[in-house]
């Protein structure tokens, strides 16, 4: 029974892993509209699990899943094998939520391994109370209570982070660490951050829900105040007691950006006729990889310095349009974030390419490396 359940939600990964992948799902979503729509159904997802209302398929689909289940005939095991594939198609209200949530994820990753793999491990996770109460009985089940509830808000709580996630790369910096202040904050207080605690686990849970609000607070201080990095929220208020330059006019990498790929040609064979090196880094507003690089990479000094040499071009991808694309497969990229560096000589060095997302000291060590080539 668990393993009919738990290969029909690995086919279901399957599937829309590929489908993710035949259309380029991942370049294709970017767009703010639909990932306003992704981030709505995952909060619409997480209402249904805090009990505002029930997901489940609709009853047309429903009872005629069920009459087959009920009709399945021949051996013992090729019948319970299928009434669990097909228990996996009427989805309990409990279930579909997350799983709705993590099919909309597999189809943007384009990779039907992790698909199936991720779904698979879903079913067999589901099995796992089955499996107990087939085994040992109610002694090996844990009784039903608030603990259930609890597990469901937190699968809650988890779809809003997502939701945040989404839309945290099409709105300003100060609305996406307010929207995560409020998250954390309220859900400290809804661990208990200030109720009254007498038993150890108490404790613990009001620990955690006190420190829970506290760095919510901290975020909601960081909106305010200009913040921009969720792990150091209170930074400007660093800044502003230390010597040296005022919070807000940090040194960053002189990028020259444009969006037209044309004029990215241009600028190439204008550092050549000077004879300098370039690095070019490919850049959008919804690719949060970029926006770590920007905030943590390029604003370090000794980046800066390192990177004086070269003539630094950005071109945009943000509106992913036709012309983008088709220099993303001229270069045989895929998308942002990715760098390449030239030489003064025009020539790309096709072998120093920065594809995804590096930290400071690895994209030293990277830069150095490219120096010796040039």
């Amino acid at each position: 029974y668990v393993l009919g359940m738990a290969l029909t939600y690995a086919a279901a990964g399957v599937i829309t892993g590929l489908l993710g992948a035949s259309f380029n799902l991942q370049a294709q979503l970017q767009s703010p509209w639909v990932l306003s729509v992704f981030a709505g159904l995952f909060v619409v997802f997480a209402l249904s699990m805090f009990d505002l209302f029930e997901i489940q398929l609709p009853r047309f689909i429903r009872e005629p899943l069920n009459d087959a289940s009920h009709r399945l005939t021949g051996s013992r095991v090729a019948s319970i094998f299928g009434i669990g594939a097909l228990s996996a198609l009427i989805v309990s209200p409990c279930v579909s939520a997350p799983l709705a949530g993590s099919l909309l994820y597999i189809s943007t990753t384009q990779d039907a391994v992790i698909g199936g793999v991720a779904l698979l491990a879903l079913g067999l996770g589901m099995g796992v109370p089955l499996i107990l109460v087939a085994v040992g009985g109610r002694k090996l089940l844990p009784s039903s209570g608030h603990w259930m509830t609890t597990v469901k808000h937190f699968y809650g709580v988890m779809l809003l982070a997502v939701a945040i996630w989404l839309v945290e790369r099409l709105v300003p910096v100060w609305f996406s660490l307010t929207m995560w202040g409020l998250l954390i904050a309220i859900t400290g207080v809804q661990l208990g951050a200030f109720d009254a605690a007498k038993a150890g686990w108490q404790r613990t849970r009001k620990g955690l829900g006190l420190v829970m609000f506290a760095y919510g607070l901290a975020l909601l201080a960081g909106a305010v105040s200009g913040a921009n990095d969720p792990l150091k929220p209170l930074a400007p208020f660093v800044a502003s007691a230390a010597p040296g330059p005022v919070a807000g006019e940090l040194s960053h990498a002189s990028f020259q950006r444009v969006e037209d790929p044309n004029q990215i040609r241009t600028l190439l064979a204008n550092a050549s006729d000077r004879g300098q090196p370039v690095m070019l880094d490919f850049y959008a507003d919804w690719c949060i990889s970029c926006k770590v690089m920007e905030r943590n990479v390029f604003s370090d000094p000794q980046v800066i310095q390192a990177l004086s040499p070269y003539t630094l071009l950005q071109i945009d991808m943000t509106d992913n349009t036709p012309a983008q694309q088709a220099l993303l497969d001229e270069l045989g990229l895929f998308g942002p974030p990715a760098i390449l560096f030239y030489q003064a000589s025009g020539a790309e060095l096709s072998n120093a390419r920065v594809l995804g997302e590096m930290d400071r000291d690895q994209f030293l060590e990277h830069v150095a490396n490219v120096g010796q080539k040039l």
